[in-house]
């Protein structure tokens, strides 16, 4: 079954709180998704991490290449497109593109082969898989410390067992607030931290160095 028609979208929602981490704030979440119909009707979704417009340029620029193209031969499909960029785009935004497009085309391999997109790929390996909380955000409140604290107890309420919080606006900032999320959720949940490309690796060896005795987990 032949690739008729391939859809970039951009989906953008204008936040009522905005939030920020270590870098900068976010007023709207924005992500490109991306729709690919066969000749039958049949269709799959893919998502591109990344500038939305520039994902859905990347995938525009992917388009004529696949278009008439048999869906199901999607490794051939990949290095199709991967030959196209590979002199300027090893890397990056274009290749979040392709991904996407990637993404749509398993999901339409496992329709067409009445398969969970598992079992394409190899098999299930984990049958269960224990999830994290990821959130505390940084917002502009008055008090930052208990708004953070009152997120992580809502999710100890959820029944979470590790939970991921940001970190990266100053280290003694950090260790300040790392230092209050252990003491509200306790020690028998994990507790990573994000410091979204805040520190330098010396900088960084010192956060680790001065949260250690908060338990910090890896994963």
């Amino acid at each position: 079954m032949k690739i008729k028609n391939i859809e970039p979208y951009v989906i953008s929602h204008e936040l009522d709180t905005p939030f920020y981490f270590s870098q900068w704030q976010y007023n709207t979440r924005k992500i490109c998704l991306v729709k690919i119909t066969l000749e039958d009707g049949t269709y799959g979704w893919g998502e591109g991490y990344g500038p939305a417009g520039v994902i859905k340029a990347g995938i525009e620029f992917f388009k004529p290449f696949i278009v008439g193209k048999k869906a199901i031969e999607n490794e051939v499909l990949w290095q199709e497109m991967y030959r196209r960029s590979m002199d300027y785009a090893r890397s990056g935004s274009l290749q979040a593109a392709l991904s996407a497009i990637d993404v749509a085309l398993w999901d339409i391999k496992g329709k067409l082969l009445n398969k969970s997109v598992s079992v394409l790929l190899g098999g299930l390996k984990n049958p269960t898989i224990q999830p994290y909380a990821t959130g505390l955000y940084f917002t502009r409140v008055d008090d930052l410390e208990k708004v953070l604290i009152s997120e992580a107890k809502l999710y100890k309420s959820q029944g979470f067992k590790a939970i991921k919080m940001k970190v990266g606006l100053s280290i003694k900032e950090d260790v300040k607030y790392v230092a209050a999320i252990r003491k509200a959720i306790g020690d028998d949940i994990k507790l990573m931290i994000d410091a979204n490309h805040a520190y330098s690796y010396q900088e960084a060896i010192e956060l680790c160095r001065k949260v250690e005795k908060y338990n910090i987990s890896l994963v």
